[in-house]
C-alpha cells in the first residue's frame, strides 16, 4: 500500500502457503503510519483471497523484538505457537571450505527424493505433505548443474 500524496510505501503484506491449508504471513506498516487501518485493510483484502483458495489457518511471522507486531497479534487474538531461527548461506569460495569430507553445492533434480525422505524423517510430516510443501516452495533457478 502506498501513500497517495507522496508515493511512499506505507504498508506491506505478503502471504504464501506451503501446503494449501495454512497461510504464512509477513506484514509491516511504516511506524509513522500505524494505527490508521493500513494493516487491517491489507489483511481483509488478503483474507478474501485466502478464503477463495481454501486457506484454513494463518501463521504470522513476527520478530521477537517487535513490540508493535506482538501487540497486533494480541489484538487479533492470535496465540504464540513457536519461534524460529533464520539462516542464510553466503556462498563461500571453495578454498574457504576446510573440510575435505564436505561438499557444498546446489541441489539437483536427482537429490529430490533424498530431500523428501530426509525432511519427512526429520520433521515427522507425511511424505505426501512434504512433496506438496517442496512443490509449493521451490524457487525457480537459472543455474545448470
Amino acid at each position: 500500500m502506498s501513500d497517495q500524496t507522496e508515493g511512499r510505501l506505507t504498508g506491506y503484506f505478503s502471504w504464501y502457503s506451503a501446503d494449501g491449508v495454512e497461510a504464512i504471513i509477513n506484514a509491516m506498516v511504516h511506524p509513522q503510519q500505524r494505527r490508521q487501518g493500513i494493516f487491517r485493510t491489507l489483511l481483509e483484502a488478503a483474507a478474501t483471497d485466502m478464503r477463495e483458495q481454501g486457506i484454513q489457518a494463518c501463521r504470522f511471522k513476527v520478530p521477537a523484538d517487535s513490540d508493535a507486531g506482538q501487540h497486533t497479534m494480541e489484538h487479533l487474538g492470535a496465540q504464540f505457537d513457536k519461534s524460529q531461527y533464520a539462516m542464510e548461506f553466503l556462498a563461500l569460495p571453495s578454498d574457504e571450505i576446510r573440510n575435505p569430507n564436505l561438499a557444498l553445492r546446489p541441489e539437483t533434480l536427482k537429490d529430490f527424493g533424498f530431500m523428501v525422505r530426509c525432511s519427512t524423517h526429520a520433521f515427522g510430516d507425511s511424505e505426501e505433505w512434504t512433496l506438496r510443501y517442496f512443490g509449493n516452495t521451490r524457487e525457480i533457478t537459472t543455474h545448470v548443474s
